[in-house]
């Protein structure tokens, strides 16, 4: 009898120890299971999010007219009645930004986001970037397709169905639609987000200040063959020529109402690949 005892008393901490060490073993491991993420950890049993490599948009602010060719705040352009003006801001929301395999259909991100919209809260492809002056760069949509593609589609501004989404209701830090957005581009008065913001300014008329809202989407497609490999961003590179965008415009005669069809003309040719 006392030799049973002592071995049951040897036996009982074995036996606690290794219920403790099965059960931190069967301790789910968390981490992104797609291959394809920055952060794949191939032994993960338990999905965790993922973090993709990006759709970077790469974006010129161009002018022919200036030295440096790029426009940045306080730029001095001349307007088509000769007049000089400057230009101090200009804001361009993107979305729906996907590439096209050969002879395939466009590839959509494996990023999403929910969004309250008109018809109530709905699961979008998280694809949406922000551009202002003195942004070069933004990341538009995580990525993993492979291989080879030759056609780029995006849309300047949203969808109608989407321009209602109040940014108060993103709680992602820095999102391009949240109101911690660089550059913000809602416009609360209106209750919906811009495709594009433009201020300029007059010099020579008492420094007059004139803003222009467009909120019109604009659809893009553009040419653009690119390989896509594993473990590295992707870059989309856009232009805007502001002599373009511009083109026709004379600030001081010329009415807010003609001056937004202008650009309404203008922008479809004023973005291009390079």
């Amino acid at each position: 009898m006392p030799v049973c005892m002592k071995s049951w008393y040897i036996a009982a901490p074995l036996l606690l120890f290794g219920a403790i060490w099965m059960a931190a073993c069967q301790q789910p491991v968390e981490g992104c299971t797609n291959p394809r993420a920055e952060n794949f950890n191939p032994e993960a049993d338990q999905n965790t999010d993922c973090t993709f490599y990006q759709l970077t948009v790469e974006w010129q602010h161009h002018a022919d007219s200036l030295p440096s060719d790029t426009v940045v705040q306080g730029s001095v352009l001349t307007d088509a009645a000769g007049e000089a003006f400057l230009v101090d801001d200009c804001r361009i929301l993107g979305s729906q930004v996907r590439l096209t395999a050969l002879g395939g259909a466009p590839i959509s991100s494996p990023e999403s986001i929910l969004l309250p919209t008109v018809n109530g809260q709905q699961t979008v492809e998280d694809n949406f970037f922000g551009i202002g002056l003195g942004q070069y760069s933004a990341d538009a949509t995580g990525w993993i397709t492979l291989g080879s593609f030759d056609t780029l589609t995006l849309q300047l501004g949203l969808d109608t169905v989407l321009s209602v989404v109040s940014p108060s209701s993103l709680d992602n830090p820095g999102h391009p639609l949240g109101s911690s957005a660089n550059p913000y581009v809602y416009d609360s008065l209106q209750n919906q987000y811009n495709t594009l913001l433009l201020t300029v300014i007059q010099p020579n008329n008492n420094n007059r200040s004139i803003s222009i809202a467009l909120t019109e989407p604009i659809t893009y497609r553009f040419v653009y063959p690119i390989t896509v490999l594993d473990g590295m961003d992707i870059p989309i590179r856009l232009r805007l020529d502001y002599g373009q965008l511009l083109q026709g415009i004379r600030w001081s005669t010329d009415t807010e109402a003609a001056i937004r069809t202008r650009l309404l003309q203008n922008l479809p040719n004023a973005l291009t690949t390079y």
